[in-house]
């Protein structure tokens, strides 16, 4: 039942308008329901939760975000070492990636720079040099590669 129309604000006068002329539109009688029903305890605590559970929604997403943008800065790539395919890591204890296989560029010849005396990084055995290639430049630099 409608209430008296001292009491309605003038969207819901607009809308009991509506209802009451011979042109009924449906979402009008909605509104004018809407508007003049209370908000039961119930109702206000099922628009708490589905706020609580947007905002978790998105801080999940920034979450992913994050990780995956740091996922993309991995310490370690698949590079052409001396002709062929290999994970370089900048340290010991990374995950190696599964290279593909890539045929890389014929390496030219080059004598290896000379090796200065060095200990070997914290879980590796053994340095030497090796040709790797520059995916920027697209040519071979020498490289001190730890394994």
């Amino acid at each position: 039942m409608l209430p008296s129309e001292a009491l309605l604000n003038p969207m819901v006068e607009e809308a009991y308008g509506y209802v009451q002329g011979e042109s009924l539109k449906p979402y009008a009688a909605l509104l004018v329901r809407l508007l003049n029903s209370p908000i039961t305890r119930s109702e206000e605590i099922a628009i708490a939760q589905k706020s609580v559970n947007l905002i978790w929604v998105g801080v999940l997403l920034t979450a992913i975000v994050a990780f995956r943008a740091q996922a993309a800065d991995a310490a370690c790539e698949c590079r052409c070492v001396n002709g062929n395919m290999q994970a370089l890591c900048t340290s010991a204890i990374d995950i190696r990636p599964i290279c593909g296989p890539t045929v890389c560029q014929i390496v030219p010849p080059s004598i290896a720079p000379i090796q200065s005396p060095t200990i070997p990084p914290i879980g590796t055995s053994s340095c030497s040099q090796a040709q790797v290639l520059d995916p920027y430049t697209h040519q071979y630099v020498w490289q001190q590669v730890c394994r």
